[in-house]
């Protein structure tokens, strides 16, 4: 069974914002701008796919 999920053309748009965005900032090298994109409350992981398919936990960077 697949799941699909639709969304209002002002949610795509405003998403499809965001990404343009952080491309932009990340991009242009205006790190500056790049952690007004996440939440201040939680941990992020850069893990390489490798590492998440197989279930290991080792992550490059963890912030």
């Amino acid at each position: 069974m697949s799941h699909h999920t639709s969304l209002n053309f002002e949610d795509w748009y405003a998403l499809n914002q965001l990404y343009a965005d952080y491309a932009s900032a990340v991009d242009s090298g205006h790190w500056d701008l790049w952690p007004e994109f996440f939440t201040d409350d939680c941990v992020y992981r850069l893990q390489p796919r490798e590492n998440h398919e197989r279930g290991f936990p080792l992550a490059t960077l963890a912030f």
